[in-house]
């Protein structure tokens, strides 16, 4: 026998070749479906050694079913040899990520090393044991001594724990200042700032336009310990946003090159300024994409090529955290930067040479400088004037949104105030108007929601003794009609006595058509054939399930309440509710998943609420609180050591801003399972203390005209998508004004 031939083990030519094959392609099949299907970007390392260990484990599946014994055993060492390379990469990749990450964004090493354990696991369960079993089966007679491998396995850790260390002390950033001597800084660029404004004898002429600008400074030098550098923004005398960079060796020379600034480009005015104090530089070297798209912090970091530099603020305005798309067959999964956007926006030819910058963010106006984090003021503790405020402003700011037209404005480009109308937006147009009738401090509010939903009527298809609202001739989706109905029954219950009918015929309609797309068992067909009448489908509509319940508990309401001849049997309404709440709170969800997951059913509280007085259902009113529960694992919380103004957020993970609209549901959600427990007398401690920061959280995020020195005039009120994210729509602002409102009247605080 030569020395590379096999040593076999006693009984393996007993051992089925067929369950051995099939071995072979249980974890080829996995590994396939990974690097084919699974929304990595084309190319990426991962999909390329997750194709190759499938091939090679479907190719020794072959031989062995052919019976290729010359084959066998080099394949079988090429399958061990492949998997544990490929699972030491997605090791190194693992470890060296969170160890980066946790350096980078403090505070979060535990959830990182949590959530990578859990990839990792799953990746080792395909490659190392079966690695393990072949390199058993198959050995060679030079597989070297046990002294040799222990002391190539030691050398190996060594380097690899160095190699490490290198990578988590690479996150670190290089102080520019020390943080002793920040506060005095600012307090030299306070008293030089104010006494600049007091020899001009002229109050602060805030500027009509933002302070909005995306052209990088310049700076006389490239960033470096020893020298202090400043980036100003401010207004020129035409009312131009305009950018500086100012550098010097002493806080007071600084201050001196700042005013001289400002005097020479705004001599007739007193300008609103923001100021970002460079603190520290991180030298940024490409690894892996997805690893390199986290690199800077959305809202906190700026970017220097050389002495071109961007304000964090100005990456921000750059849309410059939404860049990187790991799945290519997700295109609306974007998440980070993208090292070739920043050197574009930098106006450089390549990234090599970037350095990231932590920055002290300020905006003065005489007598006051304000430190802004993550693009606004300090957070305020939550109390009714706090609350009434906001809620206020949002509303006010939805109003503005329906100026010309009854069709509420879909979206906003926050630094010029344009907008995007996208007329036919059924259930944003309902939403809505459901929210201000629910919330409207005054006619006003109730007036505007009735223009939107006389809008709706646009779209109203009969079919037969039913009515749908729909935007596609021959489906009706159930989410078009069952929001909609939703907020036609609620205005009616605020509409005056002569308007009040004046929809009754389509809420009729509405009404019966959601019976008619509830099945027997009590769930609702998520679409309806308009031609044939019919309902179909198998899945569950995101959303319209809820919303379907909502509609048909207020619609019943309303006819006990003010009878129409249109509206379906109260009977029938109600036997169609109690058949709902019955499936949605039993069959519906699965009893193992409810400790693990739920999709998003915030829709499904606010029914439960609406059904207390009538309709209440107590597995209906479980399946709410198991679902709040579940949704507060994703609330950032003060215990996870996170960056205050973060605690409150809805987020998967702190290295990802938490996202308004998420956090808005679920405080909707959470204030209506509190009224419901409330009435069934069960305790809410921990449930209005989460509440009180779901709150906290969504005050500071708002859009205030003192703060935004970025935004156009007119969008006090509105809601970016995140500090990330500088989007408008017409749904942030809707769930946040939601969550406010009932939020306050669970609280008390109304």
């Amino acid at each position: 026998m030569s020395d590379t031939a096999p040593l076999v083990r006693a009984g393996e030519e007993e051992r089925p070749r067929r369950g051995r094959a099939v071995l072979f392609l249980l974890h080829a099949l996995p590994l396939g479906w990974a690097a084919a299907s699974l929304p990595w970007q084309l190319g990426s390392w991962f999909a390329v050694g997750a194709g190759a260990l499938a091939a090679v484990h479907a190719l020794t599946a072959i031989a062995v079913l052919a019976r290729a014994s010359r084959l066998v055993p080099a394949l079988s060492r090429a399958v061990a040899l492949a998997s544990l390379l490929f699972f030491g990469g997605v090791t190194w990749v693992v470890v060296s990520a969170a160890l980066y990450l946790s350096a980078l964004y403090r505070g979060i090493g535990p959830a990182l090393a949590a959530a990578l354990f859990c990839v990792w696991v799953v990746l080792g369960v395909f490659t190392v044991p079966i690695a393990l079993v072949e390199l058993r089966r198959v050995r060679s007679p030079r597989s070297g001594s046990l002294r040799a491998r222990v002391g190539a396995s030691a050398t190996l850790a060594i380097l690899a724990t160095a190699s490490l260390a290198l990578v988590a002390r690479s996150a670190g950033a290089v102080p520019i200042a020390p943080g002793s001597e920040l506060e005095r800084m600012e307090a030299i660029l306070l008293r030089s700032l104010d006494d600049y404004a007091r020899s001009r004898e002229r109050r602060l002429e805030a500027p009509r336009a933002p302070l909005h600008h995306t052209v990088p400074a310049r700076c006389p030098h490239p960033i470096e310990p020893g020298r202090l550098t400043l980036l100003a923004s401010f207004a020129n005398d035409d009312g131009k946003a305009v950018g500086a960079c100012l550098q010097a060796s002493s806080p007071e020379h600084l201050a001196e090159r700042l005013v001289a600034r400002l005097s020479a480009e705004a001599s007739g005015r007193v300008p609103l300024v923001k100021l970002d104090l460079v603190t520290a530089t991180h030298r940024l070297r490409p690894t892996h994409p997805l690893l390199d798209a986290l690199k800077v912090r959305p809202a906190e970091d700026g970017v220097c090529a050389g002495e071109r530099c961007l304000a964090p603020w100005q990456l921000v305005a750059l849309d410059a955290f939404t860049r990187f798309q790991p799945f290519d067959a997700v295109r609306d999964a974007r998440f980070g930067t993208s090292f070739a956007h920043l050197a574009s926006a930098l106006g450089v030819a390549t990234p090599e040479g970037l350095v990231r910058i932590e920055t002290r963010s300020t905006l003065w106006k005489p007598g006051r400088l304000t430190p802004l984090s993550r693009l606004r003021p300090p957070r305020r503790a939550l109390d009714r004037a706090e609350l009434e405020r906001a809620t206020a402003n949002a509303e006010r700011f939805l109003l503005r949104l329906q100026r010309d037209t009854p069709w509420f404005t879909y979206a906003l480009e926050p630094f010029s105030g344009r907008g995007e109308r996208g007329l036919g937006n059924l259930a944003r147009q309902a939403g809505t108007a459901l929210v201000l009738c629910e919330l409207g401090r005054g006619s006003e509010a109730v007036r505007a929601a009735q223009r939107a939903l006389s809008a709706l009527t646009e779209h109203a298809v009969a079919i037969g003794e039913l009515e749908a609202l729909t935007l596609h001739p021959e489906v009706a989706a159930l989410g078009h009609s069952a929001l909609p109905l939703a907020a036609f029954a609620t205005c009616r219950g605020r509409a005056s006595r002569e308007a009040q009918s004046e929809h009754d015929a389509l809420l009729g309609g509405l009404g019966r058509l959601l019976l008619r797309m509830q099945a027997e068992s009590g769930r609702f067909y998520p679409e309806l054939d308009v031609k044939g009448g019919a309902p179909r489908g198998e899945h569950e509509a995101l959303y319209a399930a809820g919303q379907a319940v909502l509609a048909l508990v207020l619609l019943e309401e309303q006819a006990r309440l003010a009878p129409s001849p249109h509206f379906p049997p109260v009977t029938e309404l109600r036997r169609a509710i109690r058949s709902a709440t019955r499936y949605y709170g039993t069959a519906y969800w699965p009893a193992p998943l409810r400790s693990l997951f739920f999709l998003e059913e915030n829709w499904h509280c606010l029914a439960a609420r609406a059904a207390l007085a009538s309709h209440a259902d107590p597995d209906y009113e479980r399946f709410c609180f198991e679902y709040v529960a579940f949704k507060g694992r994703f609330i950032l919380e003060p215990e996870a050591r996170v960056d205050p103004e973060l605690v409150g957020g809805y987020t998967v993970s702190p290295v990802f801003p938490p996202h308004n609209t998420p956090t808005a549901g679920f405080g909707e959600a959470l204030a209506a399972a509190i009224t419901v427990k409330r009435a069934r007398g069960l305790p809410t401690h921990t449930d209005e203390a989460r509440l009180r920061r779901v709150l906290e959280f969504l005050i500071a995020e708002q859009r205030r005209d003192d703060s935004c020195f970025v935004c156009a005039p007119d969008l006090d009120g509105s809601f970016f998508e995140s500090a990330a994210s500088p989007r408008i729509r017409v749904d942030y602002v809707q769930h946040a004004l939601a969550a406010l409102g009932h939020g306050a009247t669970a609280l008390g605080l109304r």
